[in-house]
């Protein structure tokens, strides 16, 4: 069977899996499974986004909507959930495109293992952590083909330097920005960590090592710029997160995760990124002499690559968000450890990558479920009819709940956080939804996440509604208005 068979194959497979956990109920999975949808509609219905983000992944739903709509009577709003979830379940397995070329790139003429290969793709698409990814963090899924695109075009760059070659890793991570923004950081990193190995590694000279080298500056002034319009880019679709990305060396450091509490599925995370680590220190210093400039840059700029995001003194949520976008360096590298590993290593490592999503990725397929019933979102939606809903009503729900709340009744949503004291004179009344029963969140453990039914700072809840999975109350300030 040829490697392109068997990458189709995979791609099929892995859409497959992604659909068959995306449409198995009504709602999307995840806490932030409503998020999408009503992002989508909000661009649909008013032009905009319902809330600052990145943009790009809505205006690629929305297109397909609109799209669809103009062949079908049914309205705009019944095609969005379908739609994103079928773009969700069918573009993060596309990573498999650009990874096929890179393996072509590191691999030897008539070089056996095509096991290998099989391994490392499956590993790319049905690891615990890019299923991780499915319904609930779709940005980032959207992000991921990108991601691997770009490391392509650095590849490919690196043996033959060539002006598309690197406007084309740029498009790739400009992309990538306008999908996701922790993406988008971690792909400038890694263009930032390459430039500079490429630029002061020695090595043995060749003629695409001298292209590297010769332009060292106009290569800084390009990262640099890359930096400043990237910033840029990121505040002008949300202010917030192009602020936290200039704050962030004030906060990353803090409560780091080595202190905090581990879960397996971070110990295993980050054992298996050391290991990798480990495993690309011994390969560079056996081979340092015998490796072209692609694979010296590649080799170090991964190893360290990974080394960085897999640090247990960050901050636990970084690590953790990290963590989720550490199996693209992995994949990447053990592509390259194939080809410089005794064939017994790789046997023993493209084991492992399988064992990984056997033994592992059932679990997280386990806890894929919609953060509230069928049955719940049901007597929600029935709410639109029972409440005084309009532009300047306000739906205050704990988080993950707060997205399907906005979907469901039509109106301005939030979670308590948004809630201050300027709220009550922002909106004619603001309602909280508590929810009794129906809750569908579990971990991986079967564990319930903990977010809080909300409570606002000051002021007091009036029942309004006392239904079977819902309570419904009136926020009332301390000045006696009714909210």
């Amino acid at each position: 069977m040829s490697r392109k068979v068997i990458y189709f194959l995979l791609f099929l497979a892995a859409a497959g899996l992604r659909l068959a956990i995306l449409f198995r109920q009504e709602l999307i999975p995840g806490v932030n499974g409503g998020y999408y949808p009503l992002q989508v509609r909000s661009l649909l219905e008013n032009g905009r986004l319902g809330f600052a983000d990145m943009p790009l992944y809505f205006w690629f739903n929305a297109f397909w909507v609109k799209a669809i709509a103009l062949f079908y009577s049914a309205p705009e709003e019944s095609w969005i959930i379908p739609v994103v979830k079928t773009v969700d379940a069918f573009f993060l397995p596309l990573l498999l495109i650009p990874l096929y070329f890179i393996a072509k790139e590191f691999r030897r003429p008539k070089q056996p293992g095509l096991w290998w290969e099989a391994a490392v793709a499956t590993f790319a698409v049905a690891a615990p952590w890019p299923l991780m990814f499915t319904g609930d963090l779709q940005k980032n899924a959207f992000a991921i083909p990108f991601f691997f695109a770009f490391l392509l075009f650095g590849l490919k760059y690196l043996r033959r330097p060539s002006r598309p070659l690197f406007l084309g890793g740029i498009l790739c991570v400009l992309l990538a920005g306008l999908a996701h923004f922790g993406v988008f950081v971690i792909a400038v990193a890694t263009l930032g960590l390459g430039l500079f190995v490429a630029i002061l590694r020695p090595g043995k000279s060749d003629s695409s090592e001298s292209g590297v080298r010769k332009a060292p500056k106009w290569a800084a002034l390009a990262l640099l710029s890359l930096a400043l319009l990237s910033t840029g880019l990121v505040a002008l679709f949300d202010s917030a997160r192009a602020w936290r990305l200039l704050t962030v060396a004030g906060e990353i450091f803090r409560h780091p995760a080595l202190f905090g509490a581990l879960g397996p599925p971070e110990l295993l995370g980050y054992f298996f990124s050391w290991l990798l680590a480990g495993l690309g220190a011994y390969a560079l210093y056996q081979h340092k002499t015998q490796l072209d400039i692609s694979e010296r840059v590649s080799l170090l700029t991964l190893t360290v690559l990974i080394l960085l995001l897999s640090f247990p003194l960050l901050n636990a949520d970084y690590a953790q968000r990290l963590m989720l976008m550490l199996f693209v360096p992995q994949s990447v590298l053990c592509l390259l450890l194939f080809r410089l590993l005794p064939p017994s290593w790789s046997n023993i490592l493209a084991t492992a990558l399988l064992i990984l999503c056997l033994a592992f990725s059932p679990g997280v397929l386990h806890f894929k479920q919609p953060v509230l019933s069928q049955a719940a979102y049901d007597e929600l939606e029935g709410l639109k009819s029972q409440l005084p809903l309009d532009e300047n009503t306000l739906a205050i729900a704990r988080h993950g709940l707060e997205w399907w709340a906005g979907w469901a009744l039509h109106c301005k949503t939030g979670n308590e956080k948004g809630v201050n004291a300027e709220t009550p004179e922002q909106y004619r009344q603001v309602f909280f939804l508590h929810q009794k029963k129906g809750k569908e969140e579990r971990g991986p453990a079967g564990k319930h996440p903990g977010f809080p039914e909300p409570e606002p700072p000051f002021g007091e809840l009036l029942k309004t509604r006392e239904l079977e999975y819902f309570q419904v109350y009136r926020w009332q300030t301390t000045q006696g208005e009714g909210y």
